[in-house]
């Protein structure tokens, strides 16, 4: 049995934090129906590289779900959504703050009719405060955090443009441990309850040793002066012959004593400067290619690996032996004993399981076909 059958989840969410925190609870067994506007549904849907006419996005974020489309702009969409909200275990939604009020299916609307709904809402600023209502993406969430910041070069240069949306996974897992919290309490209280989950937030909790640094010593620490941030010549990234590059882990004494002695330098444990030691070693890697180096490593068991691509990733057999991969889709990386946390249903079709669901609420064909009609589904 799945941790999470029988939780339903209605998920009203849009693009990549609320439908990556609906997949973690989908993968272990929610059941989560994805409410979409009719005609587009949710944005990602359309947004290229296509797989047939589908998103390669939208597939990824999607799997294991159910569609229904409403919409609550019509007030027959909006008692709808309602009745659903009364079988549910879980509400969450993306909207801006005061949307769903404005949309008559905001926590007040539904708690009243269903007093366990645990209801999420995921936002950039959150519910409250002077950045509430502003818009934002995942680098601006980042930049407010300080995160951005960290992402230097050096003291002098511009951060780095992440390749990867930290404050909107870090907030869909908050969302997601949220949610579980959530309904963990409810099994002692027997009441609901309303989360608000910010992306701001999620960034800022992932720099515990920047703010514990910060609190230490009063401002903030610049890159290339901490040991995890480029002050440290021993941990760091360093070209090779093939123009390609290797990860050097070697922060602890016994690790940096390991990697010296077998590169044949003993001299560099006690070398005094960063700098001096830094130019040895990007002259040292530039004597062999990555996968040299990298074999080198492993035989020698050094902190050392390889900056793979990502589809280099796909095929390192660790990856293979984790399986993290399935089916052309990451996995959920979280073991559960008995647990398959992977692809059971593909992303469903926009409105695929619509006259499914208000079926449940007995809602026959006729009146499904009615309600399509006059564009309510």
């Amino acid at each position: 049995m799945l941790p999470l059958e029988g939780v339903r989840v209605l998920d009203l969410s849009r693009l990549l934090p609320g439908p990556f925190c609906s997949m973690l609870l989908a993968d272990y067994g929610a059941e989560v129906i994805k409410v979409e506007d009719p005609g587009l549904g949710d944005y990602l849907r359309w947004y290229p590289p296509m797989i047939e006419e589908t998103s390669a996005y939208f597939v990824a974020l999607n799997r294991n779900k159910k569609s229904v489309t409403l919409n609550l702009k019509d007030p027959e969409g909006v008692a709808l959504l309602r009745r659903l909200a009364e079988t549910a275990d879980v509400l969450l939604e993306s909207f801006r703050p005061g949307v769903a009020d404005r949309l008559g299916v905001g926590y007040a609307d539904l708690k009243a009719a269903n007093p366990r709904l645990i209801y999420c809402s995921l936002t950039g600023y959150g519910q409250t405060g002077p950045y509430r209502d502003r818009s934002g993406h995942d680098l601006n969430y980042m930049a407010l955090a300080g995160a951005l910041a960290q992402l230097r070069p050096g003291p002098d240069t511009l951060p780095i443009l992440p390749g990867v949306q930290m404050a909107d996974i870090a907030g869909a897992m908050y969302a997601a441990q949220s949610i579980t919290m959530a309904l963990f309490a409810r099994e002692r209280s027997g009441a609901g309850a309303y989360l608000d989950v910010a992306m701001l937030d999620a960034a800022m909790s992932w720099l515990p040793f920047v703010a514990a640094r910060t609190f230490a010593e009063g401002t903030a620490p610049r890159p290339g002066i901490t040991e995890l941030n480029g002050a440290l010549a021993r941990y760091g990234v360093y070209g090779t012959a093939d123009g390609k590059a290797v990860a050097l882990g070697a922060l602890e004494d016994k690790f940096w004593h390991a990697f010296c002695a077998a590169a044949g330098h003993p001299e560099w444990v006690k070398e005094p400067s960063e700098d001096t030691l830094r130019r040895a070693l990007s002259e040292f890697f530039t004597g062999r290619s990555r996968d040299e180096w990298a074999a080198w490593a492993r035989e020698k068991d050094l902190c050392l690996e390889p900056v793979l691509e990502f589809d280099e990733s796909l095929d390192h057999p660790q990856v293979q032996a984790r399986r993290l991969v399935a089916t052309n889709q990451l996995r959920s990386p979280v073991p559960f004993p008995g647990v398959d946390a992977g692809l059971r249903t593909p992303s469903p079709r926009l409105g695929e399981h619509t006259a499914e669901i208000l079926g449940e609420l007995g809602l026959d064909p006729s009146e499904v076909q009615s309600l399509r009609e006059r564009a309510v589904l």
